[in-house]
């Protein structure tokens, strides 16, 4: 009952052997599937700080990636339909989201970063870790005068 294609399995298996897993976490979505449905194991490693919207968090799944949905009667909208925005990989590219709420829902952490604004005053000279990372999210390059 796994949605992927086959060729996405495939792919999606040699992830996991070179992420050193056993087997290969099924998307099927039902908690109660012999193959081991749950987490992914490459996961584990993964720590995604989300800076978007949070509409691109609960995006549908993109047919084209995750394979043909059930056929069920459309419903016209209620609204007209709003593309949700991408994402950023460091170093990468653009991850569009319907890609990145699946990468949520197969078990990566998914960590909050907070605008400083939110955050307390710093009492000394040395910004804290906190805000250290919001910069270097927010910026996704080195800031330092010289540094590339």
């Amino acid at each position: 009952d796994d949605p992927r294609t086959l060729a996405q399995r495939r792919a999606d298996a040699l992830g996991a052997l070179a992420a050193g897993a056993d087997h290969l976490a099924c998307g099927c979505g039902k908690p109660d599937c012999p193959s081991g449905a749950g987490n992914d194991e490459r996961a584990a490693g993964v720590v995604i700080h989300v800076v978007a919207d949070a509409a691109a968090l609960g995006a549908a799944p993109d047919p084209r990636l995750s394979g043909p949905e059930p056929a069920l009667a459309p419903e016209a909208p209620a609204t007209p339909a709003v593309k949700p925005p991408a994402a950023l990989i460091s170093g990468g590219g653009v991850v569009p989201a319907p890609l990145l709420a699946e990468l949520i829902r197969g078990g990566a952490a998914l960590s909050r970063v907070r605008h400083p604004g939110d955050l307390r005053s710093e009492p000394h000279y040395r910004p804290s870790a906190k805000l250290a990372e919001f910069v270097r999210i927010r910026d996704m390059t080195c800031r330092f005068p010289g540094c590339d």
